[in-house]
């Protein structure tokens, strides 16, 4: 057992953030770290000691080594055992005969009997006819022995490992080298035909793979042992690892705090000039310096520049479940970059605080950066700044994008739909609604306006520089829309009062006693505040100002936004709106406990 090893405890996983003695207390401990919250004591400090360090508040919480009684099972004793009908998904006992019934009117229990189940029992069993698997909450740790799962696994080509105890990209890399529909020509590894992976749930810190030839080698030795069973010509070639071969990683033991911090701190290596080191036992370290070599571990890599590692070579890959890991910067997602078939990744609630893409006018970003990518999920991560928005746009393919439960949202005055359109260019669906050109056109001349906005209110003496950082799409979007530019501008201008009104529709919908429900239009001024647009809606609607919740929704919009904000200051222009919009203006309604 080492830091940062996946366990379960009881039915409940978390991950081993410290292994060795507490102060005033007896024998080992393990400091984990619950994947359920709710389940944690601590952050790894007792009584002014600090242990450890959790990524997520109050998740810690210390147990007796021999209390960690599952460590894990390979992929080949979980596939056996699921489709043999030992177990059922997440571990539980399969359904037994004398449990499937169906109740009467009269409560009896009319007992059933499924036809064909044996059948389908033996013919899920023989593991060689599947093509999909799905392996949730199996306790998988370890790949186990790569020959024999190749062999019973041998038309695999789907793989759900949500919910195991997978905890980094090694795991990954020697279980595809394992799986057949291998070919191998001129020292040059094309791993295998691997489309769809789901991983989430896992607790994954890292996207580094192992070393090119630790990889090679076992494809090659694979790929020989299963010849005759696969039928395919496989040329054989000798390995640069022959003389200093690398023990393959993602088994039980992990390899030692500093170990693993030398193999990532290496560029692409030679197994002949490094060889991979030895794996560790579950010796720990003083809690001292264990907090020193996890602070050198969470120290931020090179940039791609500086030769940082890929993920490569899965040439079929599509589609990429990691959600719900503790992937902790987007430097590991860049990892995935050059993965040419992919095309939907899932990163949700991952503690990911930035997104950096490499320009395209740059080195790096000449080459091709996530070139299928056209779906990302990354909801409830830490996203906070629009620049990360911005850099979404570098994706040369992305069209479906979920940015939901992020603080940027939730920190946005009008709900962020229109800014998220306004700056990536490509999208066809947010947040699971579509955006058809015209929501697309209304949503860009909104955030048009609302950057005019924030430029007139500017002090800084290089407007220019400031807005090209803030708005990288304005000059774009300014030659698609240069009309519109133009009267903005006039507006913003004051050059006439006609050119600075919009019509906007005040619908009520508020259904308290006394509101007055029904929609009216009217022509306002660019310049009215939130706060006189308040009044003129507890004129015409019935309800107090200081109680109205007000939402806007653009022409063609699928659904409101809520305009929350505390500054009753802000202008119709500074909040994006435009000619057409409706606002939608209810009460809200406090929930206060019943007297007694």
């Amino acid at each position: 057992m080492s830091v940062n090893s996946r366990v379960l405890v009881g039915r409940s996983r978390a991950t081993v953030k410290y292994v060795g003695p507490v102060a005033g207390l007896e024998g080992t401990w393990l400091g984990l770290e619950w994947d359920d919250v709710s389940r944690g004591k601590h952050d790894g400090e007792v009584e002014g000691i600090k242990y450890f360090q959790c990524s997520k508040p109050g998740a810690g919480s210390f147990v007796r080594a021999e209390k960690v009684s599952t460590r894990g099972r390979s992929v080949l004793e979980a596939l056996l055992s699921r489709y043999s009908n030992e177990c059922g998904e997440l571990g539980l006992p399969d359904v037994r005969d004398e449990e499937l019934y169906v109740p009467t009117v009269r409560h009896h229990r009319v007992h059933i009997q499924v036809v064909g189940a044996d059948k389908i029992t033996s013919q899920q069993s023989q593991t060689q006819r599947l093509t999909s698997a799905r392996l949730v909450g199996a306790g998988i740790s370890h790949v186990g022995d790569p020959e024999a799962l190749a062999r019973a696994a041998i038309n695999l080509h789907e793989l759900d490992l949500t919910g195991n105890l997978v905890h980094s990209w090694d795991f990954v890399a020697e279980l595809v080298s394992a799986l057949p529909g291998l070919k191998v020509a001129s020292l040059e590894p094309s791993l295998p035909c691997l489309q769809e992976l789901h991983l989430a749930g896992n607790g994954i810190r890292s996207l580094q793979p192992p070393c090119a030839q630790q990889i090679e080698s076992g494809i090659r030795n694979i790929s020989d042992s299963s010849e005759q069973t696969m039928k395919s010509d496989v040329r054989t070639q000798q390995s640069p690892c022959a003389q200093q071969p690398c023990k393959p990683q993602g088994s039980n033991n992990t390899a030692p705090a500093q170990q693993q911090q030398q193999q990532q701190q290496q560029d692409l290596p030679g197994c002949t000039q490094q060889p991979c080191q030895p794996q560790g036992s579950g010796n720990a370290a003083p809690a001292q310096q264990q907090q020193q070599q996890q602070q050198q571990q969470n120290l931020p890599e090179p940039d791609d520049s500086g030769g940082c590692r890929g993920v490569s070579g899965f040439q079929c890959l599509k589609v990429l479940s990691l959600q719900d890991n503790q992937l902790a910067d987007w430097h590991e997602v860049s990892r995935l970059s050059s993965l040419p078939a992919l095309h939907t990744l899932n990163i949700s609630n991952n503690p990911i605080p930035s997104i950096r893409c490499p320009n395209p006018e740059s080195e790096q970003g000449a080459a091709s950066y996530f070139p299928s990518l056209t779906t990302l999920y990354a909801a409830a991560c830490s996203l906070s700044d629009w620049t990360d928005v911005d850099e979404l746009n570098k994706l040369p393919a992305l069209q479906e994008l979920r940015l939901t439960g992020n603080p940027l949202l939730g920190q946005s005055k009008t709900g962020g739909r229109f800014e998220i359109i306004g700056r990536v260019g490509r999208l066809r669906m947010l947040n699971g609604s579509s955006v058809n050109t015209r929501e697309r056109t209304d949503a860009e001349i909104r955030y048009m306006q609302k950057a005019l906005s924030e430029m007139e209110a500017l002090q800084d003496s290089n407007k220019a520089a400031t807005m090209a950082r803030l708005h990288p799409r304005l000059p774009q979007l300014a030659q698609r829309h240069g009309a519109v530019l133009s009267t903005a501008t006039r507006t913003s201008s004051n050059s006439s009062i006609a050119s600075s009104m919009i019509e906007v529709t005040l619908t009520c919908v508020a259904t308290t006693p006394g509101a007055k429900m029904g929609s009216t239009k009217k022509k306002l001024p660019l310049s009215t505040t939130l706060a006189a647009l308040r009044t003129l809606c507890e004129k015409l609607c019935k309800v107090k100002a200081i109680s109205q919740k007000i939402s806007l929704r653009s022409p063609d919009a699928p659904f409101p936004e809520e305009i929350s904000t505390d500054d009753e200051t802000l202008t119709l222009g500074q909040l994006g709106m435009q000619n057409g919009v409706e606002l939608f203006i209810d009460e809200n309604v406090s929930e206060e406990p019943p007297s007694s």
